[in-house]
């Protein structure tokens, strides 16, 4: 009888079988348990009795019986993570939170050719002697990616991480098992042109397809034991790292025909299989052992299935462990949304090959080091945002000794107090824990011989120079320099020397959680820039400097615009982001300003300075300058400052300090959605068309109200004729008020008014903000609605 057919009797309520699937099943189940858990029998226990109680109780939500078995081995999938997210955080706890480049990341889970592998029994040792070398998070992760077809998000939910951290584990993951492929091709055994991904999925499903027969065909507990030892990724193989690294191989070919009785090599110890004790890095596991302690593992498990569910009554209790309501889904519908994309997808793969990558010198300390860094940016007062103060601290990512360890330095952020410090944390290898000292305020420079300085300016220049001695940054000099009458600093030679001498410097980004997660993970990214790539950017900044400094220098010679759509060139500002007004140089605009709640003044490649300038086809393309006040909610503006060259973006500042830096430039579309949730909206607001974003073109912003130098009103009994700048604008009882958008708000307005009635309110109050920027559709010069007024003055 098929395992589909005792499934469709368990969904019929009929239960005597239930012995011979479980019997069938049992032995894969434990298999895919171990590839997860190891060695850990009472848990594999717990998981795998747990398993089938869940799938008896959710049996009704499968439909397609035939395929049960991929079903089961992903709620033990899931059941086994789900407990070590729980119970052992620690195997994710030190590892990353994001990926430096999650947008580089590509599923390579295509057209899956198992005809490749020539001796897969052989393959799936190796494969699993590899996969026993790597972190245990990176192996959870291959194994649900590649070996059961999970997606990125399906990983993400079942072990509680990012999406991004994910991907970069699968990376890393990828990486390590190419880096450890190379032992074997050096020791004969040919694995090039065969992909991370058909050698794991090989080696999956390989290991379940033998399980399985070990089920069917009812061999002896011991029998099925020892098949089970030496399938476990993790605990079969029995390896363990020391000076150099463990591989498990098989005994006879892999791919090409080569045989080999015993691997070794330069670092590495090989062990053949389950065929006697294996002794890797002091760790010894006998064959006989194992089949003891497998044999009663799998008679555990079947009475913790029983027990739990006879408590129903009858043959295991079946007839009311199936339930068509589940007490639980997550597992049961993750398992089945996916099976039947499995299929297909793996019938349509092609195989690719990646790049190696080799793990750097004290890779996996910098990452505990790193976590560490993240938990103290979280907890230190000393690194604490006060929207109120205006306190925004930052913090830079630098090696500066070149150990593959890093340095964070850190700015406090007290801008405008005498409480403004800056600090280093570091790994003391010595004492073997984080430390931090006070290094300066204004920035640190990276040195020649493993040095660095740092310096405060004040009434002079207080210049520290800092080396490493016994594990700890120690201060080794400090210089003064003097300030005369004239603001002219006079500084000790030295400094100069220093100064000059210096190789990089380290940019800083605000300290937030969304950059902590993108420098402090993983491996952690450097801002470190060097002095050439330092001295590039300042080129640029200063050449845009002087440019807007020389546009509102001559801002009198310039034609000035105030809601004339004529002087848009562009056409993407018609809307509710409507230019306020244009500062034009013959046609060419050189300035203009956006108001909608926030005030909004680009800054572009003035004629004047910058010969053959034209306004370009989008705002964006002669944009150099972006000066943005952000409303806060608090009756306050935070300022943040874009600096731009040929439509990509290269500095962005906040209060003033350096919010993000892009040496090659960054697309204004990846920077928007970097920061969409943040701010965003401002570059919205300045480059619409840039980033897709497409209002109503018949909404328009205007300027109405009453100013005795710029607006002349008149009523003529049935019509209002306002005259604002150089434009005219026509209300009267056709036009509307369009109250139901969720902005709308016009000062003085009752509910209920017209549009008459608002705006004849509005001319007999004395208050004068009814002078305003307001958002309507027109028809020639009359007003069909208005929408909201913003900025009232």
């Amino acid at each position: 009888m098929t395992n589909s057919e005792i499934v469709l009797e368990l969904q019929q309520g009929k239960t005597e079988n239930f012995q011979l699937l479980y019997d069938n099943t049992i032995n894969y189940s434990v298999c895919i348990a171990r590839k997860y858990l190891g060695e850990r029998d009472m848990d594999v226990e717990d998981i795998v009795q747990d398993s089938y109680v869940s799938a008896l109780k959710h049996i009704n939500e499968l439909e397609d019986q035939a395929k049960f078995d991929k079903w089961l081995g992903r709620i033990v999938a899931n059941r086994a993570l789900n407990w070590k997210r729980d119970k052992l955080s620690k195997v994710y706890e030190l590892t990353i939170d994001n990926d430096e480049n999650p947008m580089d990341f590509e599923d390579d889970r295509v057209n899956y050719n198992p005809s490749l592998v020539a001796d897969k029994k052989a393959t799936a040792e190796v494969v699993n002697g590899i996969l026993a070398l790597i972190p245990e998070a990176q192996r959870d992760v291959l194994l649900m990616f590649y070996g059961q077809q999970y997606s990125i998000k399906e990983i993400s939910d079942s072990i509680g991480k990012p999406e991004n951290t994910i991907k970069t584990w699968l990376r890393r993951g990828r990486q390590n098992i190419e880096a450890h492929k190379q032992d074997f091709i050096k020791q004969g055994i040919t694995l090039t042109g065969i992909s991370v991904f058909v050698l794991i999925k090989t080696m999956f499903d390989t290991d379940t397809s033998m399980a399985m027969q070990l089920g069917a065909s009812g061999l002896a507990a011991t029998t099925t034991a020892n098949f089970l030892s030496g399938a476990s990724s993790a605990a079969g193989i029995s390896a363990a790292t020391g000076a150099g690294s463990a591989t498990s191989a098989g005994a006879s070919a892999v791919a090409g025909g080569t045989g080999m009785s015993a691997a070794t090599g330069a670092g590495s110890a090989a062990s053949a299989g389950a065929a006697g004790a294996t002794t890797v890095g002091g760790a010894t596991v006998g064959a006989a052992a194992a089949h003891a302690a497998g044999g009663a593992l799998v008679t555990k498990i079947a009475a913790g299935v029983a027990a739990v569910a006879v408590i129903g009554g009858g043959a295991y209790g079946i007839t009311n462990a199936v339930s068509p309501v589940p007490e639980t889904k997550a597992e049961t519908t993750a398992a089945l949304e996916v099976i039947g994309e499995t299929d297909a997808v793996e019938e349509t793969m092609m195989e690719t090959i990646e790049e190696t990558v080799a793990e750097l010198p004290n890779a996996e300390l910098n990452r505990q080091v790193l976590a560490e860094y993240r938990k103290i940016l979280m907890e230190d007062t000393d690194f604490m945002v006060d929207e109120v103060k205006g306190v925004y601290p930052s913090f830079g990512v630098v090696d500066i000794d070149k150990d593959g360890i890093y340095e964070l330095d850190i700015y406090n952020g007290e801008y405008h107090t005498y409480l403004m410090a800056e600090y280093l944390l570091y790994y003391n290898e010595v004492a073997q824990k984080v430390e931090k000292i006070t290094s300066g305020v204004s920035g640190i420079g990276i040195l020649p011989d493993k040095q660095f300085y740092s310096y405060y300016v004040h009434g002079g220049i207080t210049f520290d120079l800092f080396e490493k001695q016994n594990g700890e940054w120690i201060r080794t000099e400090e210089l003064y320099g003097e300030l005369d009458f004239d603001g002219n600093i006079h500084q000790d030679e030295k400094i100069d020397e220093y100064m000059n001498s210096e190789i990089s410097s380290v940019d800083h980004v605000e300290l937030n959680e969304k950059n902590i997660e993108k420098y402090l993970s993983d491996n952690g990214i450097s801002t470190e820039v060097s002095k050439a790539d330092r001295e590039k950017i300042d080129k640029l900044i200063s050449e845009i400097d002087e440019s807007v400094l020389y546009t509102d220098s001559h801002e009198d010679a310039y034609q000035e615009y105030y809601g004339d759509y004529s002087a848009d060139p562009w056409g993407q500002y018609d809307s509710r982001l409507q230019s306020y007004n244009y500062c034009k140089k013959g046609d060419i605009v050189v300035k203009n300003t956006i108001w909608d709640n926030d005030i909004i003044t680009c800054y572009r490649l003035n004629p004047d300075i910058n010969p053959g300038t034209e306004n370009g086809k989008n705002p964006e393309d002669t944009a150099i300058y972006i000066k943005a006040e952000d409303f806060n909610g608090n009756d306050d503006y935070i300022e943040y400052e874009f600096y731009l060259n040929d439509g990509k973006i290269f500095l962005i500042r906040k209060e003033g300090r350096v919010l993000g830096q892009y040496l090659d430039g960054a697309d204004i579309q990846s920077v928007y959605e970097e920061y969409k949730d943040d701010w965003g909206h401002l570059l919205e607001s300045a480059f619409p068309g840039a980033l897709g974003i497409d209002y109503d073109p018949a909404w328009i912003a205007i300027t109405i109200g009453y100013s005795d130098t710029d607006n002349t009103i008149s009523f003529d009994g049935s019509k209002y004729v306002i005259k604002s700048y150089e434009n005219e604008y026509v209300i009267d009882k056709d036009t509307m008020l369009d109250s139901t958008d969720e902005n709308f708000y016009l000062p003085e307005y009752q509910d209920g008014d017209t549009a008459m009635e608002w705006f004849t309110r509005c001319l007999n109050t004395e208050k004068d903000y009814m002078f305003a920027n307001y958002v309507v559709k027109m028809t020639g010069n009359h007003i069909d609605t208005i929408q909201y007024a913003f900025w009232p003055c």
